[in-house]
């Protein structure tokens, strides 16, 4: 994995992330697709500049210097509790690598970068840094959705019924749904 690079992406990143973001719903969703890709990765590509901006981060790997891999992390305040520990959390979603760079271990260095980031602000929020280039959060909170994945403890997670699924089976989302 010598030519592979992880990196968090900026704000010129957006086209590469916007045309992989087209990818990876067009591979998860279904034969009819209802936005043409051009008019949707100008519009993915102006939500994610203005995004990036602000509590999302993303992260992409990349093969020979070409994008073929990314994570997005949003991060989020949490209610205030008397208890110590992460006033924020990580919603981490968009975890995609291309198929033809799949099974070389970028899913998984990629999570390896989002989980030492993720250590890296909490120690920082741990230390009253408060700010460690941008929001706390706690390891914990960011990972938690990969923990079994990866041997780690107290896994939390909110189910999601793949919208493919709902439209083939309508009764089990209005059986087993939410």
């Amino acid at each position: 994995m010598s030519d592979v690079v992880i990196r968090r992406a900026e704000s010129n990143d957006a086209p590469a992330s916007a045309a992989m973001r087209w990818r990876f719903k067009v591979e998860d969703g279904g034969d009819e697709v209802p936005q043409d890709e051009e008019g949707f990765t100008a519009e993915c590509e102006r939500w994610l500049r203005s995004r990036m901006a602000g509590p999302w981060r993303v992260w992409l790997a990349e093969v020979g210097g070409q994008p073929c891999g990314h994570v997005f992390v949003c991060l989020m305040e949490k209610v205030p509790s008397p208890y110590p520990g992460s006033d924020a959390l990580g919603y981490v979603t968009d975890f995609y690598v291309t198929p033809e760079q799949r099974n070389r271990g970028l899913g998984k260095a990629l999570l390896d970068e989002i989980t030492r980031d993720a250590r890296a602000h909490a120690a920082a929020q741990r230390r009253g840094a408060g700010d460690a280039g941008e929001d706390a959060g706690d390891a914990s909170q960011v990972i938690r959705p990969f923990a079994s994945a990866s041997a780690w403890s107290r896994v939390r997670t909110l189910a999601q019924v793949p919208s493919r699924c709902r439209r083939r089976n309508r009764s089990w989302t209005r059986s087993h749904g939410p």
